[in-house]
């Protein structure tokens, strides 16, 4: 007995290459069952959730209950923060305006009308950021022309501070200050009062985007375009506790436990470099060392407190990186990533939590259980366990989900595109669905039994419906959604069609909630057969023969193009017909080459049309095969050479004429020479003066000739190569003459 130890990973290479073995099969026949699947993340994450969660390992099942409870009926919300009474408030573009939701608005079954929940119509057009002070109100960083308003519980509003640069990206409240982070020139301001701030930090780069609270004081900040993230104390020293490859740090989260999570977006660079220079030197130090470094202010930057240049104290130092997770393999980008998700613990070790290179991240939040973070894919919130597995916890299915903002147990997303609000639940909903992308099988096709596997508790339910036509985008043409298959393995009742799209619908137990969990769907569908296709036909008679007494044997050349869309191998039937026939008559059966001679040993001499019929009967059951035929062009087959007669011979005083006459049955004559003994051919015209039809008549005169015999030899040629020969014998006498 031959005992054999398999890893797993051998058994799955030889089940992938027995997996390709049968598709290639299965394309090489065009008839039969072909297949779609779907069994995975990137499979599940091409169609559209509706209020349905998706694993990393490509599970479907009910997401928690979601509910839109305002659409502010602009572009985008930028931005949203919470007061103490339970409050929103939410920051949009591009007509600066700000909303406001109550908890009574917050709890609505139905959205809050836009006109209702409006709060404040700040003069720029962008509103990019928004806190909430100690005293309960509002302020809010304004852009382009960067200001900051403070606005109270009576939506007065006052300018609380200007700093006089284009961009308020972030704002933050800290132990009794609010900080901002600007741009164009990414500078972090210290504001403690109205119309009283101060540049705590100047970090070298363009853009502060993002701002968050550290222990002891410190704030932590994250820049654009060097991918920066910076920590700086009350005193203004700045430590530079991370460089992404990326260039943005978008968003920063701080957990309870000190650990940081930041998302990063944008190109990756191998080697990231301030695309605005450094006001000095930046001093690169050994791994794990600090070295403070001053920088002196060279720019029109606000002074310090005493009138003198602000200047700022900067610590660098490179932490310790450690890059072991990709937590979503399901988008782990084969080109340069464009979005990570990272943690940075408190002893400074970096972990990438999340990659891609097709989506970006854009809020963080961490949780009890990990972390959420949304995307600019379909609008979609990720958790990520501490297991650091991953799935799509809800997808909003708008363009991005910009905010994500904790409400006690649920959680407030608002989103990009069209700019609107939702509530997601701590309970799963009642019922969802999943809709696939349109498939499209390249041609009408007949749809089989449509098969899934599933956890479906008892009490839940999970059922397909389907829908087909022939235009790619869903339209009124299509067919109605079919009824519920309830069953695997259920027949697909939607019409025959090229495109066909279905939906998954699952509901969840009446008494305990329990979710079924959808991991695959197979549709077969069969393919209807299309005709082959013949491009052209071509027919020659042989050509001309060249100069001299070399000649091919007549014939017909006969040549075409043909192919089949569905890639079957042709064999060909060609037929004959005569001119004046009309019948055709079987030439060739179950040819496979694309071209073929035609010459006397199948055909007499005549005039043919040929009929090429072309069928995919060698990759399809008979009753299923199809042909296509074409006919060509009247062509001449002629190999009989011309009938060349000596007419006659004239001998008048020493001179001779000779006539011949030449005939050919099939073809046109076309030229003539002659010959006197052995001498050198020479060309002769027709009597007419041209060669040009089927009966000719030639003299050919001769003069100067000897006494005695002599042989004239007239070939004749037609337009099919063939020669005919003729000869003539001319005696001249002997002739006295006076000397």
């Amino acid at each position: 007995m031959l005992k054999t130890a398999m890893t797993r990973s051998g058994f799955a290479r030889l089940l992938a290459v027995a997996a390709l073995l049968l598709l290639a099969r299965e394309e090489a026949l065009a008839v039969n069952t072909r297949f779609w699947r779907a069994d995975d993340f990137k499979a599940f994450s091409e169609g559209q959730l509706h209020l349905l969660s998706l694993s990393q390992s490509g599970t479907l099942s009910l997401a928690p209950s979601m509910h839109e409870v305002l659409d502010t009926g602009q572009v985008l919300v930028w931005s949203a923060a919470r007061d103490a009474a339970g409050n929103v408030y939410l920051a949009t573009g591009h007509q600066g305006r700000i909303y406001r939701l109550t908890p009574a608005m917050l709890r609505s079954k139905h959205p809050v009308s836009a006109r209702k929940a409006l709060y404040y119509q700040a003069p720029e057009p962008e509103v990019f950021a928004l806190a909430v002070g100690p005293d309960g109100d509002l302020y809010a960083g304004t852009s382009p022309s960067g200001k900051i308003y403070r606005i109270n519980a009576h939506r007065q509003s006052s300018v609380y501070f200007n700093p006089k640069t284009r961009y308020i990206w972030s704002l933050l409240w800290h132990k009794g200050a609010l900080y901002a982070g600007t741009g164009d020139n990414g500078e972090i301001f210290r504001i403690s009062a109205p119309a009283k701030g101060e540049v705590l930090f100047r970090t070298g780069q363009r853009q502060v985007m993002s701002l968050a609270a550290g222990p002891q004081g410190n704030i932590l900040a994250g820049t654009d375009p060097s991918g920066l993230i910076f920590r700086v104390s009350p005193q203004g020293k700045g430590f530079v506790i991370y460089q992404a490859p990326l260039p943005e740090i978008h968003q920063l989260a701080v957990a309870a436990d000190g650990d940081i999570y930041a998302t990063a977006q944008g190109a990756s660079h191998a080697t990231p470099a301030p695309a605005a220079p450094l006001p000095a030197t930046l001093a690169t130090t050994a791994v794990g060392q600090k070295q403070p470094v001053v920088l002196q202010s060279a720019g029109a930057a606000p002074d310090g407190p005493r009138g003198t240049p602000a200047a700022t104290t900067l610590t660098v130092g490179a932490p310790v990186i450690r890059l072991p997770v990709l937590a979503h393999p399901a988008v782990m980008p084969a080109a340069a990533p464009q979005s990570a998700v990272y943690r940075i613990t408190p002893q400074g070790s970096v972990q990438r939590l999340w990659v891609s290179a097709t989506e970006s991240a854009d809020d963080v939040v961490p949780t009890n259980g990990g972390v959420l973070f949304s995307t600019d894919a379909s609008g979609r919130v990720y958790h990520l366990n501490q297991a650091l597995e991953s799935r799509v916890l809800v997808q909003t299915n708008q363009e991005e989900t910009t905010r994500l903002l904790p409400l006690g147990p649920q959680l407030l997303a608002t989103t990009a595109n069209l700019g609107r609000v939702y509530v997601i639940g701590d309970r799963p909903a009642p019922r969802g669905w999943f809709e696939s992308p349109v498939q499209d099988a390249g041609t009408i096709s007949h749809w089989g039994h449509l098969s899934w596997t599933a956890e479906v508790p008892k009490g839940a339910q999970l059922s397909f419906v389907t829908r087909s036509g022939n235009s790619a985008r869903p339209d009124a043409t299509w067919s109605p959604w079919s009824k519920p298959i309830q069953v695997s393995g259920g027949a697909i009742a939607s019409p025959p069609a090229r495109y066909l799209q279905y939906r998954a619908l699952l509901s969840a137990g009446k008494h305990d909630g329990a979710s079924p969990r959808l991991q695959r769907v197979v549709i077969p569908y069969l393919p209807a057969n299309r005709p082959p296709e013949i491009s052209q036909i071509n027919v020659t008679a042989a050509p001309q023969p060249p100069q001299g007494p070399k000649v091919n044997a007549p014939a017909i050349e006969l040549s075409w193009t043909a192919s089949d869309p569905d890639h079957d191998h042709l064999l060909y039937d060609v037929y004959f017909r005569g001119i004046h026939q009309t019948q055709w008559h079987l030439l060739k059966r179950n040819f496979a080459e694309t071209s073929l001679r035609v010459g006397s040993d199948l055909l007499p001499d005549g005039t043919y049309r040929f009929k090429l019929v072309a069928s995919d009967a060698p990759d399809n059951p008979l009753p299923l095969a199809l042909t296509a035929e074409a006919v060509s062009a009247p062509a001449v087959l002629d190999t009989t050479p011309p009938e060349v007669r000596n007419s006659g011979v004239e001998v008048t005083n020493g001179a001779a004429v000779i006539h011949f006459s030449a005939t050919d049955a099939t073809s046109l004559l076309t030229r003539a020479e002659y010959v006197i003994d052995s001498g050198a051919w020479r060309d002769l015209y027709s009597d007419s003066g041209i060669i040009d039809s089927a009966h000719e008549t030639f003299t050919i005169p001769i003069r100067g000739l000897s006494p005695g015999e002599h042989l004239v030899v007239l070939r004749v040629y037609d337009s099919a190569g063939n020669r005919g020969t003729g000869k003539a014998y001319v005696s001249l006498p002997g002739t006295s003459t006076k000397r």
